[in-house]
């Protein structure tokens, strides 16, 4: 019987989402995500996924300091940029930045730092925006390593590209799927290649 590699994700908590890969027959469906979770030490799943795990060294600048510097320098070009900035504008107002920058610290510092400070849900806001397209990431995706690139150490910039990657990911995916549109040729972008 050929192997079927299917994705599961798991999260265990409302910030920090886990990725298995299980590799199985066609005709045997994968375990579900509570069986994943009663195989493996639930505490494991606590632990955010970056450098800062048990026995490694953060790489320079992924603190909070840094993920401040990197919120603030990507959104000081997303509002000057001329396809992104009317996206914004047209979903927050000029009073409302300084919350919305909170919940960016919020939103990194939980994605890097396992800090579980992050309460919002950012799919239902992008996919009540029906402008967006896929150039919007792309667009997205070259500010914010032009940022990380200006303002990171090397690592800590690679660690914040592959988060970003992926969430441009999920939500052209999500979009995709809301819109009805085939999301099978949708594949990754990769800042590097953009």
């Amino acid at each position: 019987m050929p192997r079927q590699a299917h994705r599961l994700h798991v999260s265990a908590n409302a910030s920090i989402r886990y990725e298995f890969l299980y590799e199985g027959s066609e005709n045997t469906p994968p375990p579900s995500p509570a069986a994943f979770l009663n195989a493996i030490n639930r505490s494991d799943l606590k632990r955010p996924m970056h450098p800062k795990a048990p026995g490694r060294e953060p790489p320079p600048g992924l603190d909070e300091d840094g993920v401040k510097l990197v919120v603030d320098s990507f959104y000081d070009l997303v509002r000057r940029d001329e396809l992104l900035a009317p996206v914004f504008d047209s979903k927050i107002a000029n009073a409302q930045w300084p919350h919305h920058l909170g919940q960016m610290y919020d939103f990194w510092s939980a994605m890097l730092l396992g800090t579980g400070r992050y309460e919002g849900r950012p799919m239902p806001k992008h996919l009540a925006i029906p402008q967006l397209a896929d150039e919007h990431f792309v667009r997205w995706l070259i500010l914010f390593k032009q940022t990380v690139d200006t303002v990171c150490h090397p690592d800590t910039a690679a660690i914040f590209i592959d988060r970003a990657e992926r969430i441009a990911q999920s939500f052209r995916l999500a979009i995709a799927f809301q819109r009805g549109e085939d999301t099978t040729g949708i594949t990754p972008m990769r800042a590097g290649d953009l």
